[in-house]
């Protein structure tokens, strides 16, 4: 299931396996010329293979040999969608072993455990304990954006006549509604999350002054006010 590429001390790929060429959609005609790796780099990113890849990595494949000098691993974005773990074993006396491994359906779960473990089953926000990493995080930025951020607590008044008289269905329905209406009032740059029950708290950033922040809290309440 891994692809394999042997790179010698001049940088040339001396071997690289039919797994190797699938995932990375070489021709084998160009493999078997035994190529320079940066003449398979180049062809690799005149077709946006390296498009979604980080500035490390893209840093990483300018250098001259490539990055074969020292041992690596790291996750590779592919045009189609998939993930590729690329990790690379230098060998004594120079040249180095590249390995490449599909790892898509491993980071896809990854992402969906950790979306569970972080947002509210019911609405679909940021739950209590992300939401307390996030504004950490917001409130360090201020120190170096210089730009000032809100926060507002929203609570539902009478909620609990809603579950007691209508049904806990009824309930779940008004927390959706709500949920869903103040993602819709605030910014781009904001973050809605509920933290329990009835209660639901926003981050508002970027902001130069008080008065931003109390339009957009004036508008949560004319989205919440509608029936």
């Amino acid at each position: 299931d891994q692809g394999v590429a042997k790179i010698s001390a001049t940088v040339v790929v001396e071997l690289c396996n039919r797994r190797a060429m699938e995932l990375l959609d070489l021709p084998a005609e160009l493999m078997a010329s035994k190529p320079t790796l940066v003449n398979v780099l180049a062809y690799l990113r005149a077709r946006g293979e390296f498009q979604g890849a980080s500035q490390e990595v893209l840093d990483l494949l300018r250098h001259s040999n490539g990055g074969v000098d020292q041992p690596q691993v790291y996750d590779r974005p592919r045009p189609d969608g998939r993930i590729l773990e690329v990790q690379t074993v230098p060998i004594k006396g120079g040249g180095a072993l590249r390995t490449f491994t599909d790892v898509t359906q491993r980071k896809q779960a990854e992402q969906q455990i950790r979306h569970v473990a972080e947002h509210d089953g019911l609405t679909g926000l940021l739950n209590r304990t992300a939401f307390s990493q996030a504004l950490q995080a917001a409130a360090t930025d201020v120190h170096r954006s210089g730009r000032g951020f809100a926060v507002l607590y929203v609570d539902l008044d009478g909620f609990k006549r809603v579950n007691d008289t209508l049904g806990h269905d009824a309930g779940d329905f008004v927390l959706q509604t709500v949920g869903r209406r103040m993602q819709e009032a605030v910014r781009s740059c904001d973050t809605v999350a509920r933290i329990g029950g009835d209660e639901f708290i926003a981050y508002l950033g970027q902001l130069s002054d008080e008065q931003e922040a109390v339009v957009v809290a004036e508008r949560i309440l004319r989205a919440c006010n509608q029936p």
